[in-house]
C-alpha cells in the first residue's frame, strides 16, 4: 500500500502544509526529547532538587502528556 501527498507549492497555503508534512517527524522528535528531558530531571534529580521544583517538573510532564492525548497523539505509536 502506498500513500502520496500532493501540494501546489505556488499556493501559499499549500506551501505551509507541505512544510508541516516534511517537518512533522522533526517536531515529533523534539517533543520526545523534551518529554525525556523532563523524565530524566525527575528520575535522576529527585533527591538533589527541592520537592516543589520536582513537583513542577512532574506537573509539566503530565500537562504535555495530557495535551498530546487530547489531540490523539500517542508517542509510542509514532516513534520508530
Amino acid at each position: 500500500m502506498k500513500a502520496f501527498l500532493e501540494f501546489d507549492l505556488d499556493n501559499p497555503d499549500d506551501r505551509i502544509k507541505h512544510l508541516v508534512a516534511i517537518k512533522s517527524q522533526d517536531l515529533l522528535y523534539v517533543i520526545c526529547d523534551y518529554f525525556n528531558h523532563l523524565r530524566n530531571i525527575i528520575k535522576y534529580n529527585s533527591d538533589k532538587l527541592p520537592e516543589e521544583l520536582i513537583e513542577t517538573y512532574i506537573s509539566e510532564r503530565d500537562t504535555l502528556f495530557k495535551i498530546l492525548n487530547e489531540n490523539g497523539i500517542n508517542l509510542d505509536e509514532l516513534v520508530l
